[in-house]
């Protein structure tokens, strides 16, 4: 049996449910800065910087429109902030959270956001300081569906993808975690396309009935107690 001692968790659409929050940050953003979007937000490349969002959204470029870009990030960042709430929380997903740390597993954020955002939602729902890392968009060259998220992770870890559980609700998210070669659960049958390891269907099964039938197919365990040949 695959034995598990740490885990992955994607962090929007996952453990909160802020789509719809970051959308509305980033009209804000171009609202107050007078900025018109030239394109749509659900046509947004994914994988990129928040500034890299507002540049394809206005048109204006990186390198010329540096100052303006930080503005309107800036702007974002402080409406997702003065607007979020506890309700945005899948608390089904956090309670499996807290039971992973309860076992003593290691768990990380590994999300395609803002890091400023990531830092500041795991704070403010309480699991930062259950977090070993919180790794966000601008740690890497390219965000999911690259890899290269879930490969920093496996190295900052210092495991092997086998001992590895991530939990995503994309797929693009999906992709990611296996490309990296680690077993992956998907929380919305949306992804399933993307051939998850398990979908959870969250809405129906607890979190504890969710355990019990991972618990048939992998061993969680503390890493001090696993054996790396």
């Amino acid at each position: 049996m695959q034995e598990i001692s740490t885990i992955f968790w994607d962090l929007d659409g996952t453990l909160i449910d802020t789509n719809e929050l970051y959308d509305q940050a980033i009209k804000y953003a171009c609202d107050q800065a007078n900025c018109t979007m030239l394109n749509k937000i659900n046509d947004l490349p994914n994988g990129q910087t928040l500034i890299a969002d507002f540049s394809f959204l206005t048109g204006l470029s990186i390198n010329n429109n540096f100052k303006l870009l930080n503005q309107l990030k800036k702007l974002a960042i402080l409406y997702y902030k003065t607007n979020f709430s506890n309700n945005l929380l899948i608390k089904n997903s956090v309670d499996l959270f807290n039971y992973f740390h309860q076992l003593g597993l290691d768990q990380s954020i590994i999300s395609n956001s803002n890091q400023e955002l990531c830092d500041f939602t795991t704070e403010i729902i309480g699991i930062k300081d259950k977090c070993r890392y919180c790794f966000g968009i601008e740690s890497v060259e390219s965000g999911k569906p690259n890899p290269e998220l879930y490969i920093q992770a496996l190295q900052s870890h210092k495991v092997l993808h086998s001992q590895c559980l991530v939990f995503e609700d994309s797929i693009n998210g999906v992709n990611a975690a296996k490309a990296a070669h680690i077993a992956v659960v998907s929380i919305n049958a949306e992804a399933k396309e993307a051939n998850p390891d398990y979908i959870w269907n969250i809405n129906i099964e607890s979190y504890s009935i969710l355990f019990n039938k991972l618990s048939k197919i992998y061993k969680f365990t503390n890493l001090s107690t696993i054996k790396v040949n």
